[in-house]
């Protein structure tokens, strides 16, 4: 089974039970997650990131663009 890269990151530091419980979600919508059947809610993109330290560019790209951020030069 190929785990999602964001959900192998987010199961290094918590449990599938750790990241239910901090969602309020049933560990069989984490299971789904990680097996790749179905993609975290976008409502809750803020507090996955919260729990798991996982950006939420990560979690959807479908949704959110990871842009570069550049200062101007003096």
């Amino acid at each position: 089974m190929d785990v999602p890269m964001y959900m192998a990151y987010a199961l290094k530091a918590h449990t599938v039970s750790e990241i239910a419980k901090g969602l309020g979600v049933s560990r069989q919508a984490v299971y789904a997650w990680k097996t790749g059947k179905a993609k975290v809610d976008p409502l809750l993109l803020a507090q996955f990131e919260k729990v798991t330290g996982v950006p939420r560019e990560l979690v959807r790209p479908d949704i959110f663009v990871r842009q570069e951020v550049s200062l101007p030069k003096d």
